[in-house]
């Protein structure tokens, strides 16, 4: 299990570059409680090339991705996640998020700040995806939209 431990050696690994697995991140968001680090996220902004992946409109500019939020083990499942998609939405207001399926309080934190359900992405190896699951896909993601 991941713990905080491991949540402030990954964050000292992303701070030293803007960017993370390739995107442009916006900043990094310390998620604190009573002033103790219990998480961070990673906002950014869309790539174009993106937009038929996560089934977002041609057209439309400035959407965001809330990114990746990590809360530590025990403060999950207190609301810190659905203040800080909330907070994003605000500054942000088109986003996306993508929730692994097996992750049912991400789903509900997405659809309690206002995303709703605009399709699936299957991951395959080799950087093959699909919005139908395909012969040999690895995982897949559940996307949620303002747009």
């Amino acid at each position: 299990v991941r713990d905080i431990n491991w949540a402030k050696k990954e964050l000292e690994d992303i701070v030293k570059t803007e960017e993370w697995h390739g995107f442009k991140r916006l900043g990094i968001l310390k998620i604190l409680h009573d002033g103790e680090l219990i998480g961070w996220s990673m906002p950014r902004i869309i790539n174009p090339q993106e937009y038929d992946k996560l089934l977002l409109p041609r057209g439309v500019e400035n959407i965001y991705r809330i990114g990746t939020i990590y809360v530590t083990p025990e403060y999950r499942g207190k609301g810190a996640t659905k203040e800080v998609m909330k907070q994003y939405m605000q500054m942000y207001p088109r986003q996306v998020w993508l929730a692994d399926p097996m992750n049912i309080s991400s789903q509900k934190s997405a659809t309690a700040v206002g995303l709703r359900k605009t399709g699936e992405i299957y991951f395959g190896e080799n950087k093959q995806w699909g919005h139908v699951p395909f012969y040999g896909y690895t995982h897949s993601r559940i996307i949620y939209s303002t747009v």
